[in-house]
């Protein structure tokens, strides 16, 4: 069985999950721009607000993995099915979610497979096994859904592992499941054990070196032809769909994996078991759809550092979350221009929406308030201007200024009064600007006084200096 560009499909799939994760809701992320203008080291303080719209509908599609160890939990959906989806029908009446649902079930291919070193029996004809069936399309009518469940009967199975790709890639390509157009799309797949794959570790976090299941010989049942599946593939396609998938198990076995599989498609692994199958079941669904966990923002690579995030969790029907964030400039970044987003995730990958993002990271220079006196006494009853000098430095070349964009304390510079000299005596040269005394905003007891402005290039610079006022009164 061939299995190439298995590495690149990989960098592919990650930048498609990028493009494409699926969503429960409609959202939007307030405010949608933020600006600021920062030293390294200083920061902003903002509360953003996620506000959802439910979708109206909702289509579920119950998988059961009828091997022999599945029995348990098939005879608990057999006795709750109907009871279940009374209740979601019930709950999603009153927050506007119409919810429609259908059944798949398989147990695994029939017969001997050999591929990628692993040799073993997936199924037998004996036992009645089979790689899939959709016992029941999408429908309104629970009565069909829960007769197609009530009617189901266990095989047995072969090894371990089942063919739980097969379902996933079935879960978008089989027409007939008849998913609502714009309804929320949920395969709950009800099993116990991995997939056959050539590589379950693939992309798995915390895994190394392989692990393989045999491979998935695909719709025609025979290894190493082009429709053979391959698992992350097959996962980045259903969240290219917007299929996401539920996966219920009675333990918490092989979650590492199944937390990995279930989040490329923005979904969960959740464990149950016969006695408690109807209130979990029911629980978890409903948070499929509407529950956020761990709403929090994250920021586009390279400007992670910059951003801490809150989180919070809430039913999206409430409205509404507010999530507070920091954005600070690192210590050494350069002065300039930076913009990125900042975008709304939940805990499974879910996108909630996006914030435009620019940080003027300011340039700090020195400023001489009444170049050559000290203490630099302003009286506030003067007619006249106020000099104040931009000193130069190796590092800020003063005929860079865009004279239009400096602003001392709230007042701009006198035109065309400026000059270039040296104020200080460092060998740089250093621009005085002349403001008027009654247009600062300088007010008694004020101890510091600041200017700001832009260079040519863009770059925000800003300086402060002392100074003692002398009241009006």
């Amino acid at each position: 069985m061939k299995r190439k560009g298995k590495r690149l499909m990989g960098v592919v799939m990650a930048f498609l999950l990028i493009l494409s994760l699926a969503t429960p809701a409609v959202a939007d992320v307030e405010p949608l721009f933020l600006e600021a203008s920062l030293f390294p080291g200083e920061r902003v303080d903002e509360i953003k607000t996620v506000t959802f719209e439910l979708s109206e509908e909702a289509d579920v599609v119950f998988a059961f993995d009828l091997t022999s160890s599945m029995s348990g939990i098939i005879g608990a959906a057999k006795t709750n099915a109907g009871a279940l989806m009374t209740e979601l029908d019930t709950w999603g009446g009153l927050h506007g979610i119409d919810f429609d649902y259908g059944v798949m079930s398989y147990m695994d291919y029939v017969g001997s497979y050999a591929s990628c070193g692993y040799d073993a029996v997936y199924g037998y004809a004996v036992s009645g096994d089979y790689p899939y069936s959709l016992d029941q399309g999408v429908t309104s009518n629970n009565t069909l859904v829960d007769a197609a469940i009530t009617g189901l009967s266990l095989g047995n199975g072969g090894d371990g592992p089942q063919d739980y790709t097969r379902i996933f890639y079935e879960s978008y390509a089989d027409s007939n499941v008849n998913w609502r157009s714009g309804a929320e799309k949920v395969l709950l797949n009800f099993g116990d054990n991995v997939p056959h794959d050539c590589d379950l570790k693939e992309d798995v976090p915390g895994t190394s070196g392989t692990w393989s299941t045999g491979g998935d010989p695909g719709p025609d049942t025979v290894m190493g032809t082009g429709d053979d599946l391959d698992l992350q593939i097959v996962l980045a396609d259903m969240a290219n769909a917007e299929v996401k998938l539920l996966e219920s198990h009675s333990t918490a076995t092989y979650s590492q994996y199944w937390d990995y599989w279930t989040g490329v498609t923005g979904g969960k692994m959740f464990v149950t078991s016969s006695g408690i199958w109807l209130d979990q079941v029911s629980e978890e669904i409903k948070k499929s759809l509407a529950y956020v966990e761990d709403l929090h923002f994250v920021a586009d690579p390279g400007f992670e550092s910059w951003l801490t995030t809150g989180y919070e969790s809430g039913w999206m029907y409430d409205g509404s979350i507010d999530v507070a964030i920091e954005i600070e400039v690192p210590m050494g970044t350069p002065a300039g221009d930076y913009d990125f987003v900042l975008t709304a995730v939940d805990a499974y990958g879910n996108e909630y929406g996006t914030q435009d993002v620019l940080i003027h990271v300011k340039e700090s220079v020195l400023i001489d308030i009444k170049p050559g006196s000290f203490p630099n006494s302003i009286n506030l009853k003067n007619k006249g201007v106020i000099p104040v000098g931009i000193l130069g430095s190796a590092d800020f070349d003063v005929t860079t200024v865009s004279m239009g964009s400096v602003v001392f304390a709230g007042a701009v510079p006198q035109d065309p009064v400026l000059s270039f000299e040296d104020v200080n005596g460092d060998g740089f040269l250093d621009l005085v600007l002349h403001f008027n005394t009654q247009e600062v905003n300088i007010q008694p007891g004020d101890t510091e006084a600041c200017l700001t402005g832009l260079t040519y290039g863009g770059i925000v610079f800003e300086g402060c200096d002392s100074v003692r006022t002398i009241p009006k009164n």
